[in-house]
């Protein structure tokens, strides 16, 4: 536009002459290519969007994660402590020992639950899922966990002694 340029001016050296259809054409072309790139862009957000909402559902239940987690070291330093005046004799490095071999078996005990409550978070029925793991484990406020009988460190002469008498 206008067209009463000469078409021969194309060739002259720098000089870009376009009619209106091949920059019609251009545009055509273009579009094309930006449909692809937004269909790409798309499938990009949409795989962003799935990994921020299994985010986003891990962060509802990493509260119950860590009340887990609280709850058994609690537990541990209980049963360390009850059982702390029976073990005079140990050594402060065997001492060490046996509350990272406590701590480590509370660990492992551990591991499968938080790996499958991180794992449903994104489910519908994620709530009663933790909803059952917080009631089973006793995780809301002003619980505390119930003494267990035999769960004491006893001699293993008063061990044998229980166990004949059952």
């Amino acid at each position: 536009m206008p067209r009463d340029i000469d078409p021969e001016c194309r060739e002259i050296e720098g000089v870009s002459l376009y009619d209106v259809d091949e920059v019609q054409a251009i545009v055509e072309q273009n579009a094309s290519g930006r449909e692809a790139e937004a269909r790409h862009a798309s499938g990009i957000l949409d795989s962003e969007l799935a990994r921020f909402e299994q985010w986003l559902g891990a962060q509802e239940v990493m509260p119950t994660v860590a009340a887990l987690r609280e709850r058994a070291d609690s537990i541990v330093a209980q049963v360390l402590a009850e059982n702390a005046t029976r073990w005079e004799s140990l050594s402060a490095t065997d001492r060490e020992r046996i509350e990272q071999m406590a701590r480590a078996i509370a660990n492992r005990l551990l591991h499968e639950p938080t790996v499958r409550i991180k794992g449903i978070a994104d489910r519908e029925d994620a709530y009663l899922q933790v909803s059952a793991l917080r009631d089973l484990f006793g995780l809301d406020a002003g619980t505390e966990p119930e003494s267990i009988e035999g769960a004491d460190v006893a001699s293993l002469d008063e061990r044998r002694r229980r166990n004949e008498r059952s």
